[in-house]
């Protein structure tokens, strides 16, 4: 008798203690939305946007970023940049050698905007570009964190949760009850 009542309790416990069935549902609340002038907006724009202040050295804007590889001349000195370390030996003419410290393209040379877009464009077309730029402080990533895409978003729903606690309050008491 003892066995039979401690394998009734046993089922009952783990019955509560089972696992939850996951579901999985979308829903849309516009209280918890948001939009394009939204916080979260700018800060997820922030986040995936292209690098645009990496070769300020060179193009002294964070509006853009000049696509590598690209010949210079700074201070009569030639330099191909063909990679992110290079913008130290850009940086070393400039500190070290008389001039006007003026980075000059051999056009034509390609520009990426912090939206990833690619325009091709030529000196004058460069030259029309940088005497319209405005501020670049929009233009500054966050660079502590990175997306890596595809990503899931979960949200936690207390009301799909089993009562564990409750389980293990029965098991103990089961273990008493049988003790005695």
């Amino acid at each position: 008798m003892r066995n039979f009542i401690w394998s009734v309790f046993a089922l009952i416990a783990l019955s509560f203690s089972s696992c939850q069935d996951e579901e999985e549902s979308i829903t849309q609340s516009p209280t918890n939305s948001f939009g394009k002038s939204s916080a979260i907006s700018s800060l997820i724009l922030r986040v995936s946007q292209y690098e645009t202040t990496c070769d300020n050295v060179l193009d002294n804007t964070s509006n853009f970023s000049v696509k590598l590889p690209v010949h210079v001349t700074v201070n009569s000195q030639y330099c191909n940049v063909s990679s992110d370390a290079n913008y130290q030996t850009v940086q070393y003419y400039k500190d070290n050698y008389a001039g006007d410290d003026v980075v000059h393209f051999q056009f034509p040379i390609t520009l990426v905007y912090p939206n990833h877009q690619e325009v091709t464009v030529t000196e004058s077309q460069y030259n029309a570009i940088i005497a319209t730029l405005g501020d670049d402080s929009n233009y500054h990533e966050i660079d502590c964190i990175n997306f890596v895409y595809p990503f899931t978003i979960n949200k936690y729903n207390i009301n799909n949760q089993v009562g564990v606690l409750l389980a293990l309050l029965m098991i103990l008491s089961f273990i008493i009850f049988c003790t005695i």
